[in-house]
């Protein structure tokens, strides 16, 4: 309803893809089949992955570049005021 009264665009999701490797344990598994999210020890890992955060900001430098308005959500409010200083 919001996206036909024009409030809010069509979302674009644009995954960035890494090698980064963050292995789940048995309680990990169990906390998404639960929760149906990631536990918060795993998303403060990617959050923290250096490699994966150049990604994100070279992205979002690219995008910017071509004028496109850019929403990017962090994996916390921590990551988001991390990406917000690099940026």
């Amino acid at each position: 309803m919001l996206r036909k009264r024009g409030v809010l665009s069509k979302a674009d999701y644009r995954p960035i893809r890494t090698e980064i490797d963050v292995p789940l344990t048995a309680a990990d598994k169990k906390y998404i089949e639960e929760k149906f999210k990631l536990p918060p020890k795993v998303i403060n890992r990617l959050a923290q992955d250096d490699l994966r955060n150049v990604e994100i900001v070279l992205r979002l430098r690219d995008e910017a570049r071509r004028g496109a308005r850019v929403l990017v959500f962090g994996c916390s409010v921590a990551h988001s005021k991390f990406l917000n200083s690099i940026l």
